[in-house]
């Protein structure tokens, strides 16, 4: 028996923490890294082809951390024998970023191809690593539309038909937790099952939560995408074909080289059509259309080099159509403070028309509940809006015989829907009717009568945004201030200066930049406008002890109406008449230092140098 107990406790000692880590479990707000491998590529049918018998697999990912960021690459490996052994041992990091637990969603993307070209595996890992990198601007809407996968898969059937290569399909899979994970790929020339791996790790505690700050201006690689493409209609019409393999005549190969440039401009339509879907129910979104019927025009006249720059145009505006983040709490404070980052961080000047235009659409989605779950917005007239417009979009597109892009402006419909029926079931609200509308509509998908489904859904949002968020029903109005202080005698900016806007039940203060500007966020209608003083003692702030001079001790006032929706452009000057304004302002914002120094200091140290020299 005692022997029996030893064993028992060597076991508990010895063997359980093989199994379960001794490293204390992450608790919330803990600090972790997260690392994300790229184990192993698994072929699930010979794919060995060519006088070499080996299959050439290029590997396109996507890596990332939703509310976090993302990665992109190309794995290639030209020499994988089914005969020795169908499995590839990559062992990559694609992924490391910092969280805080409990850990945001990993979300991965692979596109899989294997190449029938002897000289051209270059090209296809170049254009697929341009178009992950771009589709990870595609983000997973809600919890079951994969617009990602769809256009991944979309491009590998493309690769295809450039190049005559074997499509082993594309997939999306996400994490929550800590685990190594399979995904299989289909494609409708064979399949691939990939292996990754999540680790965690705590590094150290996170802060209080703070504001979200603001990501940095849309980084996406639009221009190097247009090069990419260039690239491919450069070197495609070079390409021979792989001797040996069985299932691709040379006749059929030279007809698909003739087909290429076509082919190739499908990859920069199937991209744009997944940005658009993800931001069809934003305002602006029209803009987008018409260089994409522009640019398919060209491509269908042999003008490829207008129509790779059309695309381009095309892709900016829609990368910029979404707000650059959405905050949590819908006040006119955080508003500006968020305004006043993007401002920081974009590539335009302040009061750059397009600048002001893509500030005011930010605040306008923002207040209608605009973000990447509701993308038609969580107020009633806003959605119903989008939904229209979102019909409309799909007949454009069915008239010009696309129905890729119809296919996910409704898949993106129905999962708006979904949203809105899972939050009113946790709100206790009675859905059995939107549930049967919500099958109506997936009937319509199923059937292809895409037009129909915005319609529907436009029934279940109408009757249900009212009552999931009160707080959206009735709209805060706003307008956008473009504020400027300036010297009025040599109109310099007045660097670093307070300016109050003061509205009925609202009162703002906000510190111009280097250039002496600044934007707030405010209601519309009547205000008053102040440059206070800072008058200070010792360093002290004089207003706030006593904030009734704030009122009276002033360098500028003034009183106007701004536009509801609209943009006031406000020019403040103060006015130092001969005297410097490097001097003027100093002077007079430490006047009471300087009364203090000349009136009661001086005179006393005077006294006192008086009464030692006597001495």
């Amino acid at each position: 028996m005692l022997k029996q107990g030893i064993m028992l406790l060597f076991i508990l000692l010895f063997f359980v923490p093989s199994v379960y880590p001794q490293d204390e479990q992450p608790k919330p707000r803990d600090k972790i890294k997260v690392t994300v491998t790229l184990d192993s590529f698994k072929l699930l049918e010979d794919q060995d082809d060519g006088a070499d018998g080996n299959a050439e697999i290029v590997l396109g990912w996507v890596a990332g951390q939703d509310g976090v960021g993302s990665n992109h690459g190309t794995e290639v490996k030209d020499d994988l024998n089914w005969d020795v052994s169908p499995e590839w041992k990559i062992g990559k990091k694609i992924w490391e970023g910092e969280d805080c637990w409990p850990m945001k969603k990993v979300v991965v993307v692979f596109t899989v191809v294997e190449s029938d070209q002897t000289t051209e595996l270059d090209t296809i890992a170049n254009i697929l690593g341009i178009v992950a990198g771009i589709a990870q601007y595609i983000p997973k809407i809600g919890k079951e539309i994969k617009v990602v996968s769809v256009v991944a898969d979309a491009l590998a059937k493309v690769a295809k038909l450039i190049n005559g290569d074997d499509d082993l399909g594309a997939n999306t899979d996400s994490a929550i937790a800590p685990g190594t994970y399979k995904t299989i790929t289909k494609g409708e020339d064979g399949s691939a099952e990939i292996t990754w791996t999540v680790k965690t790790e705590v590094i150290s505690k996170c802060p209080s939560p703070q504001p979200p700050t603001p990501p940095p201006s849309p980084q996406v690689p639009v221009k190097e995408f247009g090069k990419a493409v260039r690239d491919i209609l450069e070197k495609v019409p070079h390409s021979k074909m792989e001797s040996g393999t069985s299932d691709l005549t040379l006749e059929e190969f030279e007809s698909l080289k003739r087909e290429a440039p076509q082919q190739t401009m499908k990859i920069m339509d199937y991209v744009c059509s997944g940005l658009l879907a993800i931001n069809s129910g934003l305002p602006e979104v029209d803009r987008a259309i018409e260089p994409i019927v522009r640019a398919r025009e060209a491509a269908s006249a042999r003008r490829f080099e207008e129509a790779i720059q059309t695309y381009e145009k095309a892709l900016l505006t829609l990368v910029e159509l979404p707000p650059p983040t959405t905050p949590y709490e819908l006040t006119y404070e955080i508003l500006t403070w968020h305004v006043n980052q993007w401002f920081e961080i974009s590539p335009y000047q302040r009061t750059d028309p397009h600048n002001i235009e893509l500030i005011t659409n930010y605040v306008t989605i923002t207040l209608n509940g605009v973000d990447t779950n509701y993308i038609f917005g969580r107020n009633v007239e806003y959605a119903t809006y989008g939904l229209t417009m979102s019909t409309n979009t799909i007949r454009d597109f069915h008239a010009m015989g696309d129905d890729f892009t119809p296919h996910l402006i409704a898949l993106a419909a129905l999962e708006y829907s979904r949203v809105l029926i899972e939050d009113a079931k946790e709100r206790g609200i009675h859905t059995d009717k939107h549930v049967h509308e919500l099958e109506e509509a997936e009937e319509l998908f199923n059937r292809g009568k895409y037009e129909g489904v915005p319609l529907l859904i436009s029934g279940i949002a109408k009757e249900l945004l009212p009552k999931n968020y009160p707080e959206f029903k009735e709209l805060s109005t706003f307008s956008l201030y473009m504020v400027r202080a300036i010297h009025a005698e040599t109109e310099r900016p007045l660097k670093g200066q307070l300016v109050t806007l003061r509205w009925p039940d609202f009162e703002y203060t906000v510190k111009v930049d280097e250039t002496g500007s600044a934007t707030v966020i405010g209601p519309a209608g009547k205000f008053t406008y102040s440059i206070p003083i800072q008058l200070n003692l010792i360093g002290l702030p004089i207003i706030d002890f006593i904030p009734q001079l704030k009122d009276i001790a002033l360098f500028a006032r003034g009183v106007g109406s701004a536009p509801e929706g609209g943009v006031t452009m406000l020019d403040i000057s103060v006015s130092t008449l001969f005297i410097p304004q490097e001097i003027a302002i100093p002077v007079t914002e430490n006047a009471i230092n300087i009364f203090l120094f000349l009136f009661v200091l001086l005179p006393i140290g005077w006294r006192l140098a008086r009464r030692l020299i006597r001495k």
